[in-house]
């Protein structure tokens, strides 16, 4: 996966997630949505550094 699509995901997933508790949409959707964006962020975040060492 390239770098934008795992930003794009990791971002609308995020968001998703965050709309469905405020709408108060299934708890437990919203949830799964949450965490998985979390996840995805910090997957996201942790190559970024990685990278970052990398180029250094």
């Amino acid at each position: 996966m390239t770098n934008e699509v795992k930003d794009t995901a990791a971002t609308v997933t995020t968001i998703v997630g965050g709309g469905a508790f405020v709408m108060g949409i299934n708890e437990i959707l919203t949830l799964a949505l949450l965490v998985t964006g979390i996840v995805l962020n910090i997957i996201r975040i942790r190559e970024a550094r990685r990278e970052k060492k990398k180029d250094k």
